[in-house]
């Protein structure tokens, strides 16, 4: 499992609720700031049916 996937796992686990310690979070920080959730499809609701966690590109300096 690479860093990318594993900081995916926990950035679904903080959207359900799940505390993360704060060593984890500094360690995975880099990976988490760059993540979105994008709705993929949406009901007639506008409630989103499809998500999906994708890297936002962002500059560095």
């Amino acid at each position: 499992m690479t860093r990318y996937e594993f900081a995916t796992m926990l950035f679904r686990a903080m959207e359900k609720g799940a505390v993360l310690s704060d060593r984890m979070f500094t360690e995975f920080a880099p990976e988490l700031e760059c993540f979105t959730v994008d709705a993929v499809h949406t009901d007639k609701d506008g409630k989103p049916t499809v998500e999906r966690v994708r890297i936002a590109k962002t500059e560095r300096s």
